[in-house]
């Protein structure tokens, strides 16, 4: 399965969109073979390339021959009415009702129509399309995009859009970022989290040039497919706690890690190890998320004898789990399954459900256990 990575090394528009995809790949012939199918006339495109900072980058660029500007219900119907395929109609109605929602909180709206002004000519309209069409011809279902860069000049309705977004700012003196970009972008696609741990191979990319080309910066947009490395992984960043203690009796250590596991560790192991001067000791290690660190760090100072802490980060890897329940002896247990690599699926009852049921109704742990392996 493949994704589109939205690098916004100087923004994003519409045209900037479009000449990316079109840069990586995807064929000009076709772009202009399905925009005839939206009916809307008077314009022409074409592409050129131009340098944007030190790099070369293409441009899109549609010449209007006629002055129209459309409604947020014409953009609407025409859209429905048009021979586009269904997956860019739809993806276009996205776009523009996130715009029209913008639109609508900038200038106080209640009723149902927006005009959009600049966002409803002729080449907006045509930005939109094109970019749903190179996203469809791509075949891949997802966007991501990066941290948002943002210039000088911010239009109202990219300010309300930018609700929730991770940006940074930069002295660059143009609007490199705009409604209608950033609309495809906040439509269709997520933006990359900072601890974001699934992997890809980066494939082919495309450059996008925006109009302008203004001294020190790069006014282009890059995209690149990512191909998953493995869809059935998760990924995350734990913290490992570890102490050495050799003077705490091990009579402590289950009702420490019943404690630990209380307080939200992950998990809670013990090793025997050698210590300096050849004592024996234990080797506690606890694995925790960040909000549990600080009470988990605490219980390991209170009820064992050590007086200090290892921590560090370590990241994990983990096979997508679900879980269902089925019953045994009249009692609910819950069943936990993993899919592998390959797409096969591998199922167990939860340990602690079954010793429950056992102790519920007094018969031995090994029957319920293999009852509940039958109910899978």
């Amino acid at each position: 399965m493949k994704t589109v990575y939205f690098d916004l090394l100087g923004g994003v528009s519409g045209d900037m969109t479009v000449a990316a995809f079109i840069d990586m790949g995807v064929s000009m012939a076709r772009v202009r073979r399905e925009l005839g199918k939206l009916a809307v006339g008077g314009y022409g495109v074409k592409t050129c390339r131009v340098q944007r900072g030190h790099g070369d980058a293409l441009r899109f660029d549609v010449s209007v021959r006629r002055e129209k500007n459309f409604s947020y219900r014409e953009i609407m119907r025409l859209v429905k009415t048009s021979r586009l395929g269904r997956s860019v109609q739809e993806r276009m109605v996205k776009v523009y009702e996130t715009l029209k929602d913008a639109e609508a909180r900038i200038h106080g709206h209640t009723h149902r129509d927006v005009r959009f002004h600049q966002l409803g000519e002729i080449d907006s309209l045509v930005d939109v399309a094109a970019a749903c069409i190179c996203i469809e011809a791509c075949g891949a279902p997802g966007l991501l995009y990066s941290v948002i860069p943002l210039g000088l000049k911010i239009a109202p309705a990219v300010s309300v859009m930018l609700e929730g977004q991770e940006v940074y700012f930069t002295p660059w003196p143009l609007e490199n970022v705009t409604p209608t970009g950033l609309a495809i972008l906040r439509a269709l696609g997520t933006q990359v989290r900072r601890d974001a741990q699934e992997h890809f191979v980066y494939g082919r990319c495309g450059y996008g040039a925006g109009q302008e080309n203004p001294p020190g910066m790069t006014n282009a947009l890059r995209i690149a497919e990512l191909s998953a490395v493995n869809r059935f992984l998760e990924g995350d960043t734990v913290m490992v706690l570890e102490a050495n203690i050799d003077d705490t009796s091990p009579q402590v250590y289950a009702y420490v890690s019943e404690r630990l596991f209380e307080a939200g560790a992950l998990d809670v192991f013990l090793q025997n190890i050698i210590m300096k001067k050849s004592r024996p000791g234990i080797l506690l290690t606890v694995l925790s998320d960040a909000p549990h660190f600080d009470k988990i760090s605490d219980i390991v100072f209170r009820e064992t004898s050590t007086i200090g802490l290892r921590y560090y980060p370590v990241s994990r890897i983990k096979l997508t789990r679900s879980f269902a329940k089925t019953r045994v002896a009249g009692e609910a247990v819950r069943i936990k399954t993993v899919v592998l690599s390959d797409g096969s699926r591998r199922s167990s009852p939860e340990y602690d459900d079954c010793i429950r049921v056992a102790g519920k109704t007094g018969r031995p742990l090994r029957e319920i256990l293999e009852l509940a392996k039958k109910g899978i």
